[in-house]
């Protein structure tokens, strides 16, 4: 695999999924905004865990922060991404036959707002703060949990 980095190579691309898909769905809890911590720990640390049930070897330090930071970074963008669908799903009642006209409508207006300058301004805003948010806080649990799973000699 050319251009892959270490982690994709020892573990493949599932403990990072794995550990995406965990964040997302605990980020999407409705109600509260407070289990978006809990998916931000919870997360990194289900991704390293099994990327090392699937290695031979332990998850090394640097591995460890790499998965923590992919999984956090895209299950955080996952999430906004979920959200924001179901938002204009539920805001419009789409589900309703007699709504769907609004469902084109919507539709038409992304289309619109792709290209505008100020939501393209705001969408990369939200992806930094994603990606500074992720670097700061979840590689070093990553780092953690690289330690706290790592496999014991005999």
């Amino acid at each position: 695999m050319k251009g892959a980095s270490k982690t994709e190579t020892l573990h493949g691309r599932y403990p990072v999924f794995f550990g995406a898909t965990l964040t997302a769905l605990i980020a999407l809890i409705p109600g509260t905004n407070a289990f978006v911590v809990v998916g931000m720990i919870l997360g990194p640390l289900a991704a390293v865990w099994a990327a090392n049930r699937m290695a031979q070897s332990s998850v090394d330090l640097g591995e460890g922060a790499n998965i923590g930071f992919r999984t956090t970074f895209y299950g955080l963008l996952a999430a906004s991404t979920i959200y924001e669908i179901i938002s204009h799903v539920f805001g419009y009642q789409l589900w309703k036959l007699e709504n769907l006209h609004r469902l084109f409508a919507w539709f038409a207006g992304m289309t619109r707002d792709a290209i505008s300058p100020s939501n393209w301004i705001v969408t990369t805003i939200q992806i930094i703060a994603i990606a500074v948010c992720a670097g700061i806080f979840d590689a070093p649990v990553g780092v953690l949990a690289a330690k706290i799973f790592q496999k014991r000699s005999s």
